[in-house]
């Protein structure tokens, strides 16, 4: 008589055992996986927005008290525009503080001591530093001609004649500059033709 083979009851619940241990070990090491691959994939937005941010800000950095040639070292800008952010550009190019609670600075931005105020943005954040940067914006357009009246005397009433457009707005702050002297005047009028602009004082 010949006798069947198989498992034994007790064989079977060690086999299952084994293969549940088995498995919610590959189920740990896969969650484990997929955790750590969300954290790096966090890591790599928070590195690339963290680079963005950086390229932005150090570009600007880069531009503080930039007046178009005119050395920032040397001669200072002549500010005729009634409402100007500073009175003097170079103590005002760069400048750093702590947002309060109450939305003040500490220290006190410099920015507006020419007769303009700064106003802090209401989204800055209490506690956490604030960077203010100033300068000359990268748009460049040349004059079409000088400035002179008939007398051949420099006529500071006469409109600016640009080869080119900046798309600058009635009110807003210009800079007009050589490598020896500049200006920094507020936009009253721009009337604009086929070859550029003519910009009011």
């Amino acid at each position: 008589m010949s006798r069947a083979g198989g498992f034994s009851l007790v064989e079977l619940l060690v086999a299952m055992t084994l293969g549940l241990i088995l498995l919610g070990g590959m189920i740990a090491v896969f969650a484990g996986n997929r955790r750590s691959a969300d954290i790096n994939r966090a890591t790599t937005n928070m590195q690339e927005n963290v680079r963005f941010a950086l390229d932005a800000i150090a570009g600007d950095i880069r531009m503080a008290g930039h007046q178009g040639c005119l050395d920032f070292n040397g001669s200072a800008i002549n500010i005729i525009a009634k409402a100007a952010p500073s009175a003097d550009l170079r103590e005002t190019a760069i400048g750093g503080a702590v947002v309060q609670g109450d939305n003040t600075w500490k220290p006190p931005t410099a920015l507006g001591s020419g007769g303009g105020t700064f106003v802090p943005p209401d989204t800055a954040v209490p506690g956490t530093h604030a960077l203010t940067v100033q300068f000359g914006g990268p748009g460049v357009a040349r004059l079409r001609q000088g400035m002179e009246s008939s007398s051949g005397v420099p006529d500071r009433t006469a409109p600016l004649s640009l080869a080119g457009r900046l798309d600058l707005a009635v009110g807003d702050l210009a800079l007009v500059s050589t490598c020896e002297d500049g200006e920094l005047f507020a936009v009253s009028g721009i009337t604009t033709d086929a070859t550029g602009e003519n910009m009011s004082l």
